[in-house]
């Protein structure tokens, strides 16, 4: 008769909390192309105003699991994130497309954050968000979740701040 050995491993109870954010980007099909389904070849969160921002977005380093401190290495680190959808780039199909980026914790700068997107020609199209009064100095910790939908310039929308007044006569 043949004997088996059996190893017993203890469970382990890892406490990970993430030392990343996440900045959620809603990109509407006609983002590019009028008609839709536009074809994105690379995107790029950044701070509108550079020398106001004091952050960073990408974010490398070490993180140590008994104590779960990450410490961070500075030859990793950038202000900005860029996402590269390869040759043939993303189709937005759907009316909306997410498209997620995981960003070290950051204060708004003033000014807010310029999305850069590409199409597959290499034309850039700049739209900044989160540039209003009450944004700036939001912190987005650790963990958190910020989403911004997306929209293009002259697309036809005009913003409405509400309450909205509307004039029901005419004065004489």
């Amino acid at each position: 008769a043949n004997t088996q050995v059996s190893t017993v491993v203890p469970t382990i109870n890892l406490d990970f909390k993430s030392v990343f954010s996440t900045v959620e980007l809603y990109l509407p099909n006609d983002i590019i192309e009028e008609d839709g389904n536009s074809a994105v070849r690379s995107l790029t969160l950044k701070p509108a105003v550079p020398d106001n921002f004091s952050g960073v977005l990408a974010d490398g380093g070490t993180y140590n699991l008994e104590t779960g401190v990450f410490t961070s290495n500075p030859s990793l680190q950038s202000g900005e994130i860029e996402l590269d959808f390869g040759a043939t780039g993303i189709v937005l199909t759907e009316a909306f497309t997410k498209v997620s980026l995981a960003v070290a914790p950051f204060a708004i700068p003033e000014g807010g954050m310029d999305v850069v997107l590409r199409d597959l020609s290499g034309n850039e199209s700049t739209i900044t968000i989160l540039d209003g009064e009450n944004d700036e100095g939001t912190v987005l910790a650790a963990g958190e979740v910020l989403t911004a939908y997306l929209s293009r310039d002259n697309d036809g929308i005009i913003p409405v701040n509400f309450p909205v007044v509307f004039p029901l006569g005419l004065t004489n």
